[in-house]
């Protein structure tokens, strides 16, 4: 475009390289003599048929290159967007095995946790346990050399006996904890929130998202395209090919010479026709094939 010839209001044509890239007005390039504006200039009926038509022409090649791409890519469709859902596959198994291990970890670190202050709880229960018994124990000693002194007045004796009467009521209430303590379940499991698990575990795995292709362009891999033939037998069972072998041929790498598969009208049976290069291949004379009435 920018050699595109422009004619300027005084007759004299230039370069479109050469005009200025704003509207503002601007001295003539060539007779330098009047001021030019630069959208008047291009929508003079010459010059606006020039710059529409070198812009349909851009487009149209743009157009037909793009086409001649689609024309190429339409038997291939299937492998783009095979291609693009296997590397997203792929990134979601590794995403996978990535997060299990990381929540296993988690999970198990929690548990390793939960596991030691358990220990920690029995252990302190079995100890206080201990500890309580032996205050018990203790007490029940006294009890047994308990004695009310006869000689002492009545006043002195009764509060004695009510301050032990206290005591072993305590004592009593001390040793029944006690039971329940060691003897009954102070401690459960109660399980989290289930509903929690599904928005965490979007959150840390990830998603799907849609983004621009244009960005994205996936190359297309030789060997990931139209197979390499070189057992045209076990292709054509697995295509369930029969009949048209034009385009199929195999090379015996050990003996030197191309296979070509050829069936024939009355029968479905695979025989071979043995050529020496491939250019003898390519050029064969080419046996009638029982496909050959739908052509």
């Amino acid at each position: 475009m920018d050699n595109l010839m422009i004619i300027l209001p005084c007759g004299y044509t230039t370069q479109y390289k050469n005009l200025p890239k704003d509207n503002k007005k601007f001295k003539c390039p060539i007779c330098k003599s009047h001021k030019i504006k630069l959208k008047e200039c291009l929508n003079m009926p010459k010059n606006w048929n020039n710059l529409k038509g070198f812009e349909f022409d851009q487009a149209l090649n743009e157009f037909k290159t793009s086409h001649r791409e689609l024309n190429r890519l339409k038997y291939k469709s299937d492998y783009y967007a095979n291609k693009s859902f296997r590397q997203v596959t792929i990134d979601l198994d590794a995403r996978r095995k990535k997060v299990k291990e990381l929540l296993n970890k988690q999970i198990d670190d929690y548990y390793d946790e939960l596991i030691k202050n358990l220990k920690s709880e029995n252990s302190t229960k079995k100890s206080n346990f201990k500890q309580s018994l032996e205050n018990i124990e203790k007490f029940d000693n006294e009890l047994k050399t308990f004695k009310i002194n006869d000689e002492e007045d009545f006043e002195t004796r009764k509060r004695e006996f009510e301050e032990m009467i206290s005591k072993v009521r305590n004592k009593l209430d001390e040793a029944k904890k006690l039971v329940n303590e060691i003897k009954g379940q102070n401690l459960e499991f109660v399980s989290g929130d289930e509903n929690l698990v599904k928005s965490s575990v979007e959150k840390i795995f990830g998603d799907v998202v849609r983004i621009d292709p244009s960005q994205n362009i996936i190359e297309e891999s030789s060997e990931d395209d139209i197979p390499n033939i070189k057992n045209y037998s076990k292709y054509a069972e697995s295509r369930s090919l029969k009949g048209d072998s034009s385009s199929y041929k195999s090379y015996d790498e050990q003996k030197q010479f191309y296979r070509i598969p050829v069936y024939s009208n009355r029968s479905s049976r695979r025989s071979e026709q043995v050529y020496s290069s491939e250019s003898d291949a390519e050029f064969r004379p080419r046996k009638h094939s029982y496909l050959d009435s739908y052509w």
